[in-house]
């Protein structure tokens, strides 16, 4: 190496790594998209899960009957007025009605029915005329026996279930890789 020749990258390495930086960064935007919805879909299942015990536990320590109240686009959280026998629209902020992901298919199924109480051929609840809710969450700390299960688009399934006594659990199904 005499005095001569100057130090650095040629042209041709600079591309080659231009080329490489680019393959590296397209591969990242085409999966992002994907790894996105399902870290959303993932994190509405568990918001409703930890509203779900949250409720639970604010029935049991305020002596006041709550409810999930589910139709195909979202869920509610009602609460129980043993002044007028009837369900009401809880004041709490984490209560009110949440949507979920477009992309969601939430199929619950009780213990005391055979068939499925809410698929994605049935109508929303919004329709009746008294919003009466699905599951229950008693100031006894005893809850619905229920299985909720929700389908994603992207083929990952989550699962929300209620043994009759004490918290929900939560459960990730299956996911696609």
């Amino acid at each position: 190496m005499g005095p001569d020749r100057a130090v650095g990258f040629t042209l041709l390495e600079i591309l080659v790594v231009l080329f490489i930086v680019s393959i590296l960064s397209g591969l990242v935007v085409v999966n992002l998209p994907s790894t996105i919805g399902q870290s959303e879909t993932e994190d509405a299942v568990r918001r409703l899960h930890i509203v779900m015990n949250r409720a639970l536990a604010s029935a049991e320590r305020d002596s006041v009957e709550h409810g999930v109240l589910l139709d195909q686009r979202g869920y509610q959280i009602l609460t129980f007025d043993p002044i007028l026998l009837d369900w009401q629209t809880s004041s709490v902020q984490e209560h009110a009605y949440t949507e979920f992901p477009a992309t969601f298919k939430p199929f619950l199924s009780l213990e005391a029915s055979d068939a499925p109480t809410l698929g994605a051929n049935q109508s929303s609840s919004e329709e009746e005329d008294e919003a009466q809710p699905q599951i229950l969450l008693l100031s006894s700390g005893e809850t619905s026996i229920f299985t909720l299960m929700f389908d994603d688009a992207s083929g990952a399934s989550f699962k929300i279930s209620g043994s009759g006594f004490g918290e929900t659990s939560f459960d990730v199904v299956k996911t696609l890789d």
